[in-house]
């Protein structure tokens, strides 16, 4: 959490913390379009964990890999991988089934004329809106 002290309403004068917000993280799964039997985490997978490649397209002739995790912090499983700008489309490859697109659009939020933190004002899988003004919460369901 941020705070900042300020003598008046002018954000110019406002002293802010130096400190790293980090934005929410991408967190996925990967279900049967039929059952919605998770294809990685279930009791007889799918999926392999290496069969699965997270990449970011930085521009129109570079792909970049990025990590993923696992979030087991609940009974329903789910892929997490940290964002690397506020404005970015991901690319979700499993084996040789066509890529999954996922574009967030963030934007920063201020508290007091400081950055407290970021917000998911769009959230697209596919193409397809997933939410708008999004909770950190959201996992995308990728339906195979």
């Amino acid at each position: 959490m941020a705070s900042c002290k300020k003598s008046n309403t002018n954000c110019e004068e406002a002293v802010c913390p130096a400190i790293f917000i980090l934005p929410p993280p991408v967190k996925f799964n990967v279900v049967d379009k039929n059952t919605d039997a998770d294809l990685f985490f279930s009791s007889s997978p799918q999926y392999s964990l290496n069969d699965l490649i997270v990449y970011v397209k930085k521009n129109n002739s570079d792909t970049s890999h990025i990590p993923f995790y696992i979030d087991s912090s609940s009974s329903n499983k789910h892929f997490i991988t940290p964002i690397s700008n506020l404005n970015a489309t991901y690319f979700i490859q499993i084996q040789n089934n066509v890529n999954d697109t996922i574009e967030m659009i963030m934007n920063p939020v201020f508290t007091k004329c400081c950055l407290s933190g970021y917000a998911i004002s769009s959230l697209k899988l596919n193409g397809v809106s997933v939410c708008t003004s999004c909770d950190y919460s959201t996992i995308i369901k990728i339906k195979k």
